[in-house]
């Protein structure tokens, strides 16, 4: 069983080798400079540097929610016409039976005007609803 003696003379070593390396600064001429005053004022620079990048800028500042102006432009023009021509039995399921004939979309009916500025919708499905016509309500009173 070692001594006490050469137990806390190791465990000085090792405490201060880990020490000295932690605050030594390397130049790039890889030239060390073993002082105590140095190495901790690099590391306190060091320390600062990479606070304020993490704590102001990033966290304080909201850095990671930042963004910039606008840099192109998408134009997007519709054209031409579309036909709605669905079999019988689809028909026949929506429709009580009732035959029309295939409806012909273009670009007015297919594009609806855009419900937020710079965007538009394309139609893509319809529900038809049969039986329906324009016409005054019964319960509006004229």
């Amino acid at each position: 069983m070692p001594s006490s003696k050469l137990v806390v003379s190791g465990c000085r070593w090792v405490l201060g080798t880990v020490l000295s390396a932690a605050f030594e600064y390397d130049t790039p001429k890889i030239v060390h400079i073993k002082n105590w005053k140095v190495g901790v004022m690099n590391r306190f620079f060091q320390l600062c540097i990479v606070g304020y990048i993490i704590g102001y800028a990033i966290i304080y500042q909201k850095g990671y929610q930042d963004s910039g102006p606008v840099l192109g432009v998408v134009t997007t023009k519709m054209k031409g016409a579309s036909v709605f021509n669905a079999s019988q039995a689809d028909f026949l399921q929506n429709c009580n039976g009732t035959l029309r004939p295939p409806l012909v979309f273009d670009v007015a009916d297919y594009v609806i005007p855009p419900q937020e500025p710079n965007g538009f919708f394309v139609m893509t499905n319809q529900w038809v609803t049969c039986d329906q016509s324009f016409g005054v309500c019964a319960e509006v009173w004229i």
